[in-house]
């Protein structure tokens, strides 16, 4: 947000910002920050019983269960996603990247990278707050994945591991009942300096002009301000409907799938790359992330942009304000993963609500059937005689 802002400042200071982008930035920012702040004095709801039973204790020989089909389906889906496509940040294309290597396989990006999330997930879950050590299927799982990490091209990605680490043991944290992991400088620097490794790869170039594109593109987080603070911008943007913009990702295209009619929304970003670069007609799809600023101020108008915008904050503050109070131990495993989900992604309500209604989705989506599968397989391991018993009594033994 604050990169975001340094764009704005600039289109203030060479004199190319209207006076009613500048008010509207400013008031969506000051509404954006009112939500968040109200949102710490608004009673939460119990997403817990308060008792002294605690559900974790039940819950271990399902999870065992959980975790090792989780660690079966990605292992599988992952083989597959780079025997098919190939890992971004060895392709011969220089055009390749993370998110394009994608294009006409939305429903294999959107299975690969649900796992990927659900899987490290599941495997902070059991190490950190069940305390439990990994087995192989799980250490090659986990090993798959940094690799699939480290080299899909994303200057960002080792990030989100230590992230989605965070998320899942936060709440723990606060309470006592997980320590918190120091970086020193020297670990904290070597993985600052993953992004500017992705960089000298990716574009061919030394050390020092790596940095300068790093900061650079820090620099213009805020490109669909730069680009699209302008009338005729704004009045090229195709998508009119906030309804079909936000709540078409995963159910649209399910039904799409289904034989519906259903056409997917216009990206609003790339829209706005499209009106200056043509990016359609090059067929790459390419755009600026936007943020809830550009978003509402299209869809809403200058003062409908103002109430999105503290709805939004208050949103993103009271999701935040809710994750903190849970007790992992006193919640379902299936349930824990789904409040951790909607905060590890309550930032791109920030950005684009489509992408927020996209990764939420097809992330549950995924997560509820992987769930209810090893609820059905772990009744019948439990009430079977035959081979089943031994391995089941055995995993609870070990538990």
């Amino acid at each position: 947000m604050i990169s975001s802002a340094v764009c704005v400042y600039f289109l203030y200071n060479e004199g190319y910002l209207d006076s009613k982008y500048k008010w509207s930035f400013i008031t969506t920012e000051i509404a954006f920050f009112i939500g968040i702040y109200s949102s710490m004095y608004v009673p939460k709801i119990k997403v817990f019983k308060n008792s002294y039973d605690t559900v974790i204790e039940k819950d271990k020989a399902l999870f065992e269960v959980f975790a090792t089909i989780v660690c079966v389906i990605y292992i599988v889906s992952e083989s597959i996603n780079i025997k098919s496509l190939g890992l971004a940040l060895f392709s011969s294309d220089e055009m390749i990247n993370h998110v394009n290597i994608y294009e006409g396989h939305g429903i294999l990006m959107a299975f690969v990278t649900s796992y990927r999330l659900i899987l490290a997930f599941t495997i902070f879950y059991k190490t950190f707050l069940l305390k439990k050590s990994l087995n192989l299927i799980n250490i090659v799982a986990i090993s798959l994945l940094c690799i699939a990490t480290l080299a899909n091209g994303s200057k960002s990605a080792i990030f989100g591991l230590f992230f989605q680490y965070f998320v899942i043991v936060y709440p723990a944290v606060l309470k006592g009942e997980a320590k918190q992991i120091k970086l020193s400088i020297f670990n904290l620097a070597l993985f600052i300096s993953f992004p500017v490794v992705i960089i000298m790869i990716l574009a061919g170039t030394d050390f020092n002009s790596a940095v300068s594109l790093l900061y650079l593109r820090v620099l213009i987080s805020g490109d669909i301000f730069l680009l699209g603070y302008n009338d005729d911008v704004l009045a090229s943007i195709n998508e009119k409907s906030f309804i079909h913009y936000a709540f078409y990702p995963g159910w649209g295209t399910i039904l799409k799938y289904l034989g519906f009619n259903i056409k997917p929304p216009e990206i609003i970003g790339v829209d706005v790359f499209d009106y200056y670069y043509s990016v359609r007609e090059n067929g790459t799809n390419t755009g600026a992330n936007s943020r809830y600023n550009y978003i509402s101020l299209h869809f809403f108008g200058f003062y409908g942009a103002i109430v999105y915008s503290a709805i939004i904050g208050f949103i993103v503050g009271y999701l935040r304000e809710l994750y903190k109070i849970i007790d992992f131990k006193k919640i379902k495993f299936f349930y824990y993963f789904i409040m951790a989900i909607m905060a590890f992604f309550s930032h791109l309500l920030i950005d684009d609500i489509i992408m927020f209604s996209n990764y939420m989705f097809w992330r549950i989506f995924f997560l509820s059937i992987t769930y209810v599968f090893s609820l059905v397989l772990y009744e019948i391991i439990k009430t079977s005689p035959y081979q089943f018993s031994t391995s089941y009594n055995t995993a609870r033994n070990n538990i």
